[in-house]
């Protein structure tokens, strides 16, 4: 009898990790996946604006799904970000992640760049701020290889397991 219980109260707290982590979710908002470095293959330049959206939309799904993070829904920030694109790049731009994050309700925000050095070699780049200070409280870097849409989904199933394996306090 009390191996029974023992058992399920072992099963309860390994398998639910809700019961054995009260802290709350952080909101957390996506915002667009955007990519730097070497952009002269016009052969390829029209298949980055659908990679990109699929690594935005892969990596916000997988995050919600995982319950790593409550992703925010973005829609209520499309105004903020369209404001902001005369900037170099809003993904480095505090005041702006700032202002993102209010429009939405999220307390964090992950902003994202794929680095392409070369048709080869490609850098999933990634942080996540918390706006309200402006730190950056996790930045991780994945390389993957080939520019195809095998590798970079690839690298954004990485980088969601990754992040899942975060102590939520680290989040």
């Amino acid at each position: 009898m009390v191996k029974t219980f023992l058992a399920i109260l072992a099963c309860v707290f390994m398998g639910f990790p809700a019961f054995a982590n009260s802290d709350p979710l952080h909101k957390l908002a996506v915002i667009d996946v955007v990519i730097e470095g070497d952009l002269t293959d016009v052969g390829r330049q029209s298949t980055w604006p659908y990679r990109l959206d699929s690594l935005t939309r892969h990596l916000r799904e997988g995050l919600a799904e995982n319950g790593a993070y409550d992703v925010v829904n973005m829609a209520d920030a499309a105004p903020v970000i369209e404001k902001n694109k005369i900037r170099d790049s809003i993904h480095q731009c505090a005041p702006c992640l700032k202002e993102i994050s209010e429009s939405v309700g999220a307390d964090r925000i992950l902003a994202a760049r794929v680095f392409r050095q070369s048709n080869l070699l490609m850098y999933l780049q990634m942080r996540i701020v918390d706006p309200a200070t402006g730190q950056t409280l996790v930045a991780k870097n994945y390389t993957f290889r080939g520019d195809n849409d095998y590798a970079w989904l690839r690298s954004a199933e990485f980088a969601v397991d990754d992040l899942q394996e975060l102590p939520q306090q680290s989040r």
